[in-house]
């Protein structure tokens, strides 16, 4: 099988209306054929080229790719808010992000006021962003990972409990039910909240996760 001919049936594999990173084509197909990334990524860029000329895919911007599919009322496309929240979360199968406490406090019905801003966490933050789409990027404390997406995730909600907008009686209840359900080990996240976290979100985890065990002695 050419290139061309993998190429061709890796699209077809694919759902319609999702977006197709470039990076995530480069990985398979060096996986799938035995040859090296960096040899490979410029015949899968071509290859992309061609399949959109031919209206096989369509180009979203740089790097991502969605294959339409025809409606009564047009070719399907999925919004740029949906590719920019993948690619900033995902690169292939790693996790590379996650949404920002602001919006997740809200998914977890600690706040009734949904942020304007989607703010996403990402090892990305570097990336242009449209201004219209109001998605914000921001620098995470550390490299994010498929096995620290969770912990980052809960301190930084953990540490926006006193400066976002709460609007229910026990969010620190809410957490730990949170942390229950998700299964998080409690002593990583206070290692984690040391390691990479001030003092005062260090503080604010201990007394949320830990509960009536940990006290505070003010001097």
């Amino acid at each position: 099988m050419n290139y061309s001919e993998y190429m061709n049936n890796m699209i077809d594999t694919l759902p319609t209306g999702i977006p197709i990173f470039t990076d995530m084509v480069v990985k398979k197909a060096s996986s799938d054929m035995g040859i090296p990334i960096d040899q490979i990524k410029s015949i899968v860029n071509l290859n992309l080229k061609r399949l959109a000329d031919n209206l096989v895919i369509e180009r979203i911007q740089k790097g991502v790719y969605y294959k339409p599919k025809m409606t009564p009322f047009g070719k399907t496309k999925p919004p740029l808010e949906l590719a920019i929240t993948e690619m900033c979360t995902k690169q292939g199968e790693q996790t590379i992000g996650y949404i920002g406490a602001e919006t997740l406090l809200h998914n977890l019905g600690l706040s009734t006021l949904a942020p304007k801003n989607k703010v996403i966490v990402t090892n990305k933050y570097r990336m242009k962003v449209p201004k219209e789409k109001h998605i914000i990027l921001k620098k995470p404390v550390t490299e994010v990972t498929d096995e620290n997406v969770r912990y980052l995730q809960i301190i930084d909600a953990i540490s926006m409990l006193h400066t976002e907008y709460i609007d229910i009686e026990n969010p620190c209840q809410s957490i730990r039910q949170t942390v229950d359900r998700l299964e998080l080990d409690k002593l990583t996240i206070i290692k984690i909240a040391k390691k990479y976290y001030s003092q005062r979100v260090m503080l604010a985890v201990l007394e949320t996760i830990l509960e009536d065990n940990y006290e505070i002695t003010h001097g």
